[in-house]
Formats: structure tokens, sequence, C-alpha cells
């Protein structure tokens, strides 16, 4: 699985923080130390806007804690934050019965049926998931429009 974040409202990322990167730690200000785990991407789209992306590669509950843990971390740094964002390949059946993906991409709890909230301050934002094959889909689509390759 190619690792892009997904194209959001037809707005392209124009810059992404790689936060396994060491550098790219440093110069979002994040502690190079941290015992927790972080997330896999900050990105910053076009219109202003902020997400924060994990490539989902064990189980989404973690996915999830490393969401919450990197919101955190970069709020408290004075970052914007948009759009927590979760990139999974596909959901096992197990998954599928804690969370499910409602209307515009938006991951919920299906027993409740409330959205999984990422709050930081007076700022709520729900979890979003995107298949890594929609993905895919969005910048073949740009690819094929613009001819040529992102």
């Amino acid at each position: 699985m190619k690792k892009r974040p997904p194209i959001l409202n037809g707005v392209e990322p124009n810059k992404e923080y790689d936060l396994d990167n060491e550098l790219d730690l440093r110069t979002l200000g994040l502690n190079t130390r941290i015992s927790t785990k972080i997330a896999d991407k900050y990105v910053h789209y076009k219109n202003c806007k902020h997400a924060v992306i994990e490539f989902k590669s064990s189980t989404l509950r973690k996915a999830v804690d490393q969401i919450q843990a990197t919101v955190e971390q970069l709020v408290a740094l004075g970052k914007n934050v948009d759009f927590p964002i979760i990139v999974a390949k596909r959901l096992s059946r197990w998954e599928k019965r804690i969370f499910k993906r409602g209307k515009d991409h938006i991951l919920y709890n299906p027993e409740t049926n409330k959205p999984y909230i990422i709050r930081t301050g007076s700022k709520s934002m729900p979890v979003l998931l995107f298949y890594s094959s929609e993905i895919d889909k969005m910048y073949y689509s740009l690819d094929r429009y613009f001819g040529g390759e992102n």
C-alpha cells in the first residue's frame, strides 16, 4: 500500500510531514524521544486544512489511540488539526463488530451509533476512515485528468 493521504473535497495535499522521520519531528517541534506511539503523517492541504493520518497496520483501536495522542501533542504546540484520518487496507470481521464507517467516511461505534470523536480543548473532530483502494482511485482519477503521474 502506498502511503498517500486522501484527497479531501477535491483538494490535494501540498505539504506532508513523515512523523517517523526525526527531521520532520524536529521541524514540527515534536519530541524525538517520545515514548508514546504517534501517527504516521501530518499533512497540509491547499485550502489551509491540516490532517493527522495513521496508516493502520495492526488494529483500528491502536490507530485511534495513536491519532488521539498525536493530535494532543500537535495542538499543545499550537499546530492546527482539522481532520484525524485512518487509512486501512480493510477491516477484520472482529473490527466490523466494534467499528462501522458511516456517511462521509466518519467512524462510528455501531452499538451506540455515535462517532468516534477526538477532543482537544474546545474543538471536537470525528475520526475519518478511508480505505487504501479508495485513495488509489482518487489519485488515479487525477492522473487520468491531468495526463501525468502524481
